[in-house]
């Protein structure tokens, strides 16, 4: 029962079809192929993204709990006391009370811990709303970048849901877009998430973000900054990992959208559109005169490319650009 095995009666000829390719997925979410791996290959899993342990010596005096589902356009955050283990309701009590600690006791100061835990109740004080009876402090997501920035240097910050710590990374993940282009005159496109730390290159849509405005994402449980907010890029192409883009379309694309999308990510060009030519080039308008069945004047109207003619027609869209392939020239 530890090992993935693929076989399937479906009528495809091949051992890894889609219903084996399921099965391998559910196999390597419910750690089966890790078991596998350890017993015969004595393989050892990291497990670092999904398992992170509490600090064991910590200095500072609070655990932050963050909920995301809480209420709608709000994430959460819940204060723990270390030492009474409640839930914290009172910052204004506490920060008067540093206040005068620091005014009886001049040698009085915070470490490095506490120091960060100061700024996070600061910041909730001043833009949060407490839910007295819950104990949660609410926080507009647009509010947010602040504190993902200051808990990502708390001590301790878990997941409601889960009860698990989340790790914070502070090296940014970039999102990519790899540009191809298909035999058939399509622009292919994808969005992929670039790790820093690791090899790993993830499909878009395999990374939550939090909020279209906010530059952070979560992987299993592990939390990070991007390189670029979701709604700086065209609603159509976040739509999905994989993009087509057909015929004129395709030109457009290239010739307007892409080079303002170069600007706010890391663009990827296939080598096979890096051979093409792109030629910003007004067609030779030909029209064609004869004479119909019946005697009358008949007019056609052609746009012609370098030898390759393509018709008019009323029913075609408004844009400005044709797409092109000859077979034997790399020319678009």
């Amino acid at each position: 029962k530890d090992q993935v095995i693929p076989s399937c009666n479906c009528p495809l000829q091949e051992p890894w079809c889609k219903h084996a390719v399921a099965l391998a997925i559910k196999a390597i979410d419910e750690k089966l192929y890790d078991k596998y791996a350890i017993k015969q290959y004595h393989y050892e899993p990291d497990y670092s993204d999904e398992y992170t342990p509490l600090v064991e010596n910590p200095q500072g005096d609070y655990i932050f709990h963050f909920n995301p589902k809480r209420r709608q356009s709000f994430f959460s955050i819940l204060i723990i006391s270390r030492q009474s283990h409640k839930v914290v309701r009172d910052i204004e009590s506490i920060l008067k009370k540093l206040i005068e600690n620091q005014k009886n006791d001049s040698s009085f100061e915070l470490n490095e811990a506490q120091k960060i835990e100061l700024l996070i109740l600061q910041n909730l004080l001043k833009n949060s709303r407490l839910d007295k009876r819950a104990g949660w402090y609410d926080v507009q997501i647009n509010k947010f970048d602040t504190f993902f920035k200051l808990l990502s240097k708390a001590e301790d910050v878990l997941d409601e849901k889960t009860k698990e710590k989340i790790s914070f990374k502070n090296e940014t993940w970039n999102l990519e877009m790899g540009v191809n282009f298909s035999y058939v005159g399509n622009v292919l496109l994808s969005l992929n998430w670039i790790r820093p730390d690791k090899d790993d290159i993830l499909p878009f849509e395999e990374v939550r973000y939090f909020s279209r405005q906010l530059k952070w994402g979560r992987w299993k449980n592990i939390i990070f900054p991007t390189n670029v907010t979701i709604n700086s890029i065209p609603q159509k192409f976040t739509k999905s990992s994989f993009t087509d883009i057909k015929d004129a379309d395709g030109a457009q694309f290239l010739y307007e959208e892409l080079p303002k999308i170069s600007q706010l990510m890391p663009v990827n060009l296939s080598e096979t559109l890096k051979k093409l030519t792109l030629e910003k080039r007004p067609p030779l308008n030909v029209v064609s005169l004869g004479l119909d069945y019946d005697g009358s004047l008949r007019a056609s109207l052609e746009f012609e490319y370098d030898g390759t003619s393509v018709p008019y027609s009323k029913h075609q869209n408004k844009s400005p650009y044709v797409t092109i392939k000859k077979p034997k020239e790399d020319l678009l």
